[in-house]
């Protein structure tokens, strides 16, 4: 949800999962792990979050404009 600032997971019947803040999200990719991995281009960052919205890793540039991340 880029325009409040979140993000937000929903089950295949719509029933919201998972809810965090993020500043400026723009992609998200669910890994193995369950946690989150979100992409913010605005912020020129790439971060990791647990289910509730800990910050577990991050990755930031001072040069590139990620828009899409994967773990690897």
């Amino acid at each position: 949800d880029f325009q409040q600032n979140r993000v937000v997971e929903y089950d295949a019947n719509g029933t919201q999962r998972a809810a965090f803040n993020v500043q400026w999200p723009n992609a998200v990719q669910r890994l193995p792990s369950g946690n989150f991995l979100v992409t913010s281009q605005n912020q020129r960052r790439i971060t990791e979050y647990d289910r509730t919205g800990r910050e577990v890793w991050n990755w930031t540039s001072q040069e590139l404009m990620p828009f899409n991340g994967r773990k690897r």
